[in-house]
């Protein structure tokens, strides 16, 4: 009998089996599709890309994200919203919220990939509070406590990945407020960090060539370019081995090199990345120019002058519509060079105030604002010298100098008690906390479970003893009648 109610059975239980499985398949692919949406809206929604405006909208109306009523969703949704929802400028996202967004459906993202609920919980911290502070580093009042309890949420699930993707994005808001835990945020997550995977955009975002051009960025800042040269020869060479290297990767090592007056590093540098076959991008093309321009003219001698003027002129030649705006002021840049070496005072001061106001306008664009800051002081005190207007050079350099301690003594404010661990450290204490938390729960519930069968045994034997008295004082009630 039992064998014929199982042979009944298995067919629905292998077509129920079959059911969870294609279920969670097309959740699989769901998160696929949603993921790498969401990534484009990040990093190319109204950005100078391959993938324009345009391309995002369709693949929004091909997903059906807006009509989709599932957890996920309700996730992608509101980041996609949220993306640009303070966007006066230009264009939002056409996605709108449906449904708030409920611990629910972080949960039911957080079941599927727990590497893409880092990712997308940490930018859900982020650009709300970018957008509730309206862009000012105010934010990391709120996002810096909930980031840090995101990683030690991440930590308790023992995934290295996760917990390194939290790390950077932790890095990202110390950033505007400490140095130092930036940094160290930053070397804390580099082992664990991905390299970029194109079939997984969001996730690998932030991987180990991001970490080693933030560091590089960071000791650059810090005017410890030593430090920078190192990373920035890193980046270089992982980039290198996995057959993905740029133009614009060299470009911290050789910021680097002209900051240590080491030009024939920062030359030699030039001469590696021209390896790079540049005729397919113009931008490409562009930044090398203008890295080269930026060695020639930061050399003592001024020479060779002839190539300082070529590249110039090549640069304001370049015909490039849209240029990120990590470099919108190249092309003034260019020309205040060229003017500082070969213009009248009229011609140079016309470029100098060309500069400053595309200067203005990208700092107002950039949601990092003090590289951008540091970097114009520096070439306004490069200029001057260009220009042997040592007064003015040598106003600029102080100003230079006064900001950077300026910031720096702002920042390290909030460095006091720095502590620095690994990684793997942190997740294998952690580990070893939750085991000592179950081992400590088995424990008392063996003790407790000990506890209930003493009671047992006592009521057990109560009960016994009043069988027997009650037994024998009905014996005894008996005999005496």
């Amino acid at each position: 009998m039992k064998a014929i109610l199982l042979i009944y059975l298995l067919p629905s239980t292998y077509a129920t089996s079959q059911e969870a499985v294609i279920e969670s398949s097309k959740e699989t692919q769901k998160l696929a599709e949603y993921s790498a949406l969401l990534h484009a809206v990040i990093y190319d929604w109204n950005f100078t890309s391959a993938i324009s405006n345009e391309d995002i909208k369709i693949r929004i109306e091909e997903s059906g994200i807006q009509q989709d009523e599932s957890e996920l969703s309700v996730v992608f949704r509101h980041l996609m919203a949220l993306s640009t929802a303070e966007e006066e400028q230009y264009e939002k996202v056409p996605v709108f919220v449906k449904k708030p967004l409920l611990e629910k459906n972080w949960t039911a993202l957080k079941e599927l990939s727990i590497e893409t609920y880092a990712y997308a919980r940490a930018y859900g911290i982020y650009i709300e509070g970018l957008n509730n502070y309206k862009g000012t580093k105010n934010r990391s009042q709120v996002t810096i406590p909930a980031m840090q309890q995101l990683k030690r949420e991440m930590l308790k699930t023992g995934n290295k990945h996760a917990v390194a993707t939290v790390s950077m994005w932790l890095a990202m808001e110390y950033s505007e407020s400490s140095p130092l835990r930036e940094i160290n945020e930053i070397e804390y997550a580099l082992p664990h960090l991905p390299v970029r995977s194109s079939s997984d955009l969001l996730k690998t975002e932030l991987d180990k060539p991001t970490a080693l051009a933030w560091l590089a960025d960071s000791y650059n800042e810090l005017n410890i370019p030593s430090r920078a040269l190192d990373h920035g020869k890193a980046l270089i060479a992982l980039k290198k081995k996995h057959e993905s290297v740029t133009v614009l990767d060299y470009s911290y090592a050789i910021s680097a090199a002209n900051s240590m007056d080491k030009h024939d590093i920062a030359l030699g540098l030039i001469e590696d990345a021209k390896t790079i076959n540049t005729e397919q991008s113009p931008l490409q093309k562009l930044i090398l120019h203008t890295l080269e321009l930026t060695t020639h003219s930061y050399a003592s001698n001024f020479e060779p002058l002839n190539i300082i003027k070529d590249l110039a002129l090549a640069i304001e030649a370049t015909d490039i519509k849209e240029v990120p705006i990590l470099i919108a002021e190249i092309k003034e840049y260019a020309s205040l060079v060229h003017d500082a070496f070969f213009g009248s005072d009229d011609e140079f001061e016309k470029a100098l105030t060309a500069y400053k106001n595309a200067v203005s306008k990208k700092i107002e664009a950039l949601p990092f604002k003090r590289q951008a800051e540091l970097e114009y002081l520096l070439t306004l005190k490069n200029v001057f010298t260009i220009r042997k207007d040592n007064e003015k050079a040598n106003h600029y350099r102080q100003k230079f100098n006064a900001t950077l301690i300026n910031y720096n003594t702002q920042l390290f404010e909030f460095d006091d008690n720095l502590t620095s661990s690994s990684l793997a450290e942190d997740v294998e204490l952690e580990m070893l906390r939750q085991k000592e938390i179950e081992q400590l729960r088995q424990e008392r519930l063996g003790l407790y479970n000990k506890t209930e069968n003493m009671r047992s045994t006592i009521n057990a034997l109560l009960i016994v003893i009043l069988t027997l008295l009650s037994s024998w004082l009905w014996f005894s009630r008996n005999r005496a009648k």
